[in-house]
């Protein structure tokens, strides 16, 4: 509220929502908003008027409280209030600064799932966000400064379609051995889980059960989209899934996380923001 009165998204006599519509709109206490709204009165940005409501009060921005400095004053004040002391509110600051900006790097691939599974492991590496989006969204996401990740059998169509982005970076995938390190051919017969959303991968999946020795009806491909997927995991002899599906694994399945980014191209990935 406090920022939205200096950067006069809530111009001089704007009147507020009432007490009760912002308690409902926030889905919290009434008293918390009457409270609130009692300490804006007492430092001057709003004025109440009995019988009418809070108005926001003409502060005169242009003067003590304007530009950048009346600006990060507010945010401070924002900050104290809801307890983070000024010290905390600058580290984080600096922590913001020092990220990327979100359209830095965009991960696109026809299959959203799986463009989305390499931004997350690309996101655990350099500890940020990274954004990504299906080939039919990215038109609309690419800016000025926006560096690309595709796989390298869309690096040529993604060069036709988006020759506005800044550059384009192929993806480097894990290579069999990687992907099966830690996976031993079973001595019986066995049932083992494979759970993605991403079709691209359970496409895949084929030629990894060749490599393991396993017969197609040995697998149980599940995806957390669908109803009752998680029936029969349990049973399995290990269940792989990829790195956001694993988070939602049960408690009683022994799963692995399957990474598919190869390793060295994190490795180069992160070293070349350290560098930029």
């Amino acid at each position: 509220m406090l920022l939205g009165i200096v950067s006069r998204r809530l111009p001089p006599g704007e009147r507020l929502p009432s007490v009760r519509e912002l308690a409902r709109r926030l889905q919290i206490h009434a008293n918390t908003v009457s409270a609130a709204y009692q300490d804006l009165a007492a430092r001057g940005w709003v004025i109440q008027r009995k019988g009418s409501g809070v108005f926001v009060r003409d502060v005169g921005l242009a003067g003590q409280r304007g530009g950048i400095g009346g600006f990060v004053q507010a945010w401070i004040e924002a900050g104290a209030a809801q307890g983070f002391d000024i010290a905390a509110i600058g580290n984080e600051l600096a922590r913001i600064a020092n990220q990327p900006r979100d359209d830095e790097y965009l991960v696109i691939d026809p299959d959203v799932n799986l463009a989305r599974i390499l931004a997350t492991e690309m996101a655990e590496v350099l500890g940020y966000e990274v954004p990504h989006a299906a080939f039919a969204e990215a038109a609309g996401r690419i800016g000025e400064k926006t560096a690309l990740l595709v796989l390298p059998a869309q690096a040529a169509r993604a060069k036709k379609e988006f020759a506005s982005a800044r550059t384009q970076l192929t993806i480097v995938l894990r290579s069999m051995e990687d992907l099966l390190a830690g996976y031993q051919r079973p001595d019986r017969a066995v049932l083992v889980g494979l759970v993605t959303r991403s079709e691209s991968i359970r496409k895949w999946s084929s030629t990894l059960l060749t490599a393991l020795g396993l017969p197609e009806e040995a697998v149980l491909l599940r995806s957390p989209d669908k109803p009752q997927w998680k029936r029969g995991l349990a049973a399995c002899h290990f269940v792989a899934a990829d790195v956001e599906a694993f988070q939602e694994l049960p408690g009683d399945v022994k799963g692995r996380v399957m990474r598919i980014v190869s390793a060295e191209f994190l490795k180069d990935l992160q070293e070349s923001k350290r560098s930029a």
